[in-house]
């Protein structure tokens, strides 16, 4: 009989030691919240308690770190400046309210123009930091110009409130955002002199042939994309871009004043199919690739001997050059870290 009692509790010793190590096993936990999956891995069971760090309530709405914005959004400790929609925004807070103050955040007007305050510094700050041309920022001309400055300063004080962007803290405190357009009237300040009016050039149809005699080729290009991945470079209002033998075929020169002031030389983006998308450049851009740029300023792209011949082949139908009809696609931030 002890022989048999010996023998059940060791059989039951042994159900216990498998039982329990299958549940210590590293097991993978999945929680779920709307659409989006929560994954991790633990000495848990599955549907037991996850870590403290990863619940999540079913339904409920949270937090994800999204994929880079196609858009060049180029971003410092006072603002950021859309490369693409051709915008600059900063924030702005105002000082804590005090306790005994007998103030709320919804009716301290004080508040609200401290954060104004502050939101134009950042942003006056922001725009000051802009780079024109490969040795040139707006801070250079607005520290040589007071006029300018004053100018500048205007505008500055004149930017919009981002829609349903005010926040009111429960401290007392407001925060807002405002935002200033690049184009119109600080682009017709800003730009450079050399960039003029030109008059209408007539766009070629297919097949038809040049002052020169020659048949076009039959693929019309409507705007030129830039592919610049694969090297560092820096966005700018004037960029040029440049053959391996530095000589010019894109930059002030080439395109018209009232183009330039109304959506900029170029927009700038982090993905080539939202590039070619832009309606900017419409269905049939000539695209090029930026092989280097011309160090130390990253502003202006230089292009092949043999890109800068396709360009120059279509001198006497390149409408979309004068109407800055270009797009320049350059690494993401976040992938040069």
């Amino acid at each position: 009989m002890n022989k048999h009692k010996t023998i059940f509790a060791f059989a039951i010793a042994l159900l216990s030691l498998v039982y329990t190590a299958g549940f210590c096993a590293e097991s993978t936990t999945t929680r779920t919240a709307g659409d989006l999956d929560f994954t991790a891995k633990g000495g848990k069971r599955q549907g037991h308690e996850v870590a403290q760090s990863l619940r999540v309530e079913p339904g409920a709405k949270h937090s994800v770190r999204k994929t880079q914005s196609t858009r060049l959004v180029q971003e410092n400790e006072t603002g950021a400046i859309d490369w693409a929609k051709g915008t600059v925004q900063a924030k702005g807070i105002s000082a804590p309210i005090k306790k005994d103050a007998g103030k709320s955040p919804t009716n301290s007007p004080k508040a609200l123009s401290e954060a104004k305050n502050d939101a134009r510094r950042n942003l006056l700050e922001t725009v000051k930091r802009i780079q024109i041309a490969s040795k040139l920022s707006v801070g250079d001309i607005a520290d040589r110009n007071k006029t300018i400055m004053n100018q500048i300063k205007e505008m500055v004080y004149d930017a919009g409130e981002i829609e349903k962007s005010r926040k009111y803290m429960s401290d007392g405190s407001v925060e807002v955002s405002l935002q200033m357009n690049l184009h119109g009237g600080l682009a017709q300040l800003i730009l450079p002199k050399g960039i003029r009016q030109i008059e209408t050039i007539k766009q070629l149809k297919s097949g038809e042939k040049s002052s020169a005699g020659k048949p076009k080729a039959s693929n019309i290009y409507t705007g030129l994309l830039v592919d610049a991945r694969s090297i560092e470079a820096t966005p700018a209002l004037a960029p040029k871009l440049l053959d391996e033998n530095l000589a010019e075929v894109f930059g002030p020169a080439f395109v018209s004043r009232e183009f330039v002031v109304q959506q900029g030389m170029a927009a700038y983006y982090t993905d080539i199919q939202a590039a070619k998308a832009d309606p900017r450049v419409s269905d049939n851009p000539l695209i090029v690739k930026a092989l280097r740029t011309d160090f130390p300023s990253r502003c202006n792209l230089v292009i092949s001997n043999a890109d800068a011949s396709k360009l120059k082949s279509a001198s006497d139908h390149l409408v979309f050059l004068k109407e800055s009809r270009v797009v320049i696609v350059l690494s993401s931030p976040s992938s040069r870290e």
